[in-house]
């Protein structure tokens, strides 16, 4: 089963809010002096893809170690929780088509919520503020109103909107609710409506009905693949330029770490200071040591690393080895 793990540094998957601080890039990319870093690490057992772009052009991209394939395509990896953007973007675009609001409390997609629960908003979903105290209670379930009662049957935590806490059942249940608004499954309006208009032709679902791989995770996707997805949210291709701003702003404080403000977006992790965004990033891991993160740094840079080698050093092969990564990064205050 697929699962997430949120690791300290994860990958936004937008590049381009126009919340991010926007300079001109400062640094050069030393191809081969990443290339030889990478090199070290696959000593240490690194295997993956690395993908860095400036500015939306790639700079550096080689592939390491095992390959990784799937659902037949070559460099495809399972992405965890990056799915979560998708999401996200997909209640996004229900609300331009007003076919829903943040605003909405769960009882109108769940009648048979009880009355602490129905209250609970699209937006707490979006947000991980539901108060909902369950994680991955779509394993093994195949129907999506199984699944929501599932979820609904959880106890509380919280009350909802009152603290942040990272659950896979708040994404789970807006897949739901993507499915109930749009009249078509989570996996065919994400595919209609972002991933064919964009044109991301190696970007696919888990093959199976189960709904632990739905909303939260379950989307596989590549290097190339996941920086497209970046250029086009700029672009306005998929969203507007307000819907995108609203995605990857930071909507609720999370912790302040190294001095910046961790905050969560719609599924996005955002970090500030000074009242700037210095980075947006998210990450995902799944079971079967498939991981993957993105950094999108306010001064143009982006990095893709893409790993199918498990943990290492605490973290992800991902998380740890974007960090590594001999590219100087200008701050941005």
């Amino acid at each position: 089963m697929l699962y997430d793990v949120v690791v300290c540094l994860a990958a936004g998957v937008f590049a381009a809010s126009e919340g991010l601080v926007n300079q001109p890039a400062s640094q050069t990319i030393d191809a081969r002096a990443i290339d030889l870093a990478v090199v070290q690490f696959v000593d240490s057992g690194f295997s993956g893809s690395v993908l860095v772009a400036l500015n939306g052009k790639v700079q550096f991209r080689k592939s390491y170690g095992r390959s990784s394939r799937v659902n037949g395509a070559a460099d495809s990896y399972w992405i965890g929780s990056i799915t979560k953007s998708f999401t996200g973007a997909a209640i996004l675009r229900l609300r331009a088509e007003r076919k829903l609001s943040l605003a909405d409390s769960i009882g109108r997609f769940f009648r048979y919520a009880s009355r602490e629960k129905a209250g609970i908003t699209v937006r707490q979903l979006l947000t991980h503020t539901s108060g909902i105290d369950g994680n991955y209670s779509g394993a093994g379930i195949e129907s999506r109103d199984a699944l929501a009662q599932a979820v609904l049957a959880r106890p509380m935590s919280a009350n909802p909107g009152s603290r942040y806490r990272y659950m896979d059942d708040d994404y789970e249940l807006l897949a739901a609710i993507v499915e109930i608004a749009s009249g078509r499954s989570w996996e065919s309006y994400v595919r209609r409506e972002l991933i064919t208009k964009i044109r991301l032709g190696h970007t696919t679902f888990w093959p199976s009905n189960d709904w632990a791989h739905k909303g939260a995770n379950g989307m596989a996707s590549t290097p190339e693949d996941l920086l497209h997805w970046t250029i086009a949210a700029k672009q306005g291709q998929v969203l507007s330029h307000e819907d995108a701003r609203d995605l990857t702003s930071g909507q609720v404080y999370v912790r302040t770490e190294r001095g910046e403000d961790v905050y969560y977006g719609y599924g996005v992790r955002v970090y500030e200071a000074g009242g700037r965004t210095l980075e947006i990033m998210h990450s995902g891991s799944s079971d079967d040591n498939n991981n993957v993160i993105a950094r999108v740094l306010a001064d143009g840079t982006t990095v893709i690393v893409m790993s199918n080698a498990g943990d290492h050093a605490g973290t992800t092969w991902s998380s740890y080895l974007a960090r590594k990564l001999p590219i100087s990064f200008r701050a941005v205050h």
